[in-house]
């Protein structure tokens, strides 16, 4: 999918280096296997020949231009994956969040989360915003998750 390019990022080789890492090192506010996707999305430009391999070989002065894209829209969907509630009152949800699961989607996580979990069995009040959606309680390690409270309205 092609998107807007939102900034133009400019860098100089300045040691033989495979594109990707060289990325990772230059532009360390995205992870290698996103630049990755990038690079082979088209948004990679060396010497202004776009570069769709990742393990291209880089040369010492060779100029590699990053196209930073606009940020893909995020939908989150509420999907029925089985929680285990602790304590819920009209407002207070308690549950295990199991070991493993990510808790709020985000760019290579869109589905499976424990938000995704908890919008088939809540309505969410505010989701990133004043309150924590999810924040630890107390963490129980050797369960291998721990507890989640949330602000919530019922359906």
């Amino acid at each position: 999918m092609v998107r807007g390019v939102q900034e133009i990022l400019e860098f100089l080789v300045e040691e033989e280096d495979r594109l990707d890492r060289f990325l990772a090192r230059s532009y360390p506010d995205f992870s290698r296997s996103y630049l990755q996707r990038l690079i082979e999305e088209g948004y990679v430009l060396v010497e202004n020949q776009v570069i769709t391999k990742p393990s291209k070989r880089l040369k010492p002065g060779e100029k590699v231009l990053l196209l930073v894209p606009e940020p893909e829209p995020l939908e989150i969907l509420p999907e029925n994956i089985p929680i285990r509630i602790v304590y819920e009152d009209a407002h207070l949800l308690v549950v295990v969040k199991p070991c493993g699961m990510v808790v709020h989607p985000s760019p290579g996580y869109t589905t499976g989360t424990l938000v995704n979990a908890l919008l088939y069995h809540v309505v969410i009040l505010e989701i990133f915003t004043k309150i924590a959606l999810v924040e630890p309680i107390y963490d129980l390690y050797h369960f291998c998750g721990h507890l989640q409270h949330v602000k919530f309205t019922r359906k």
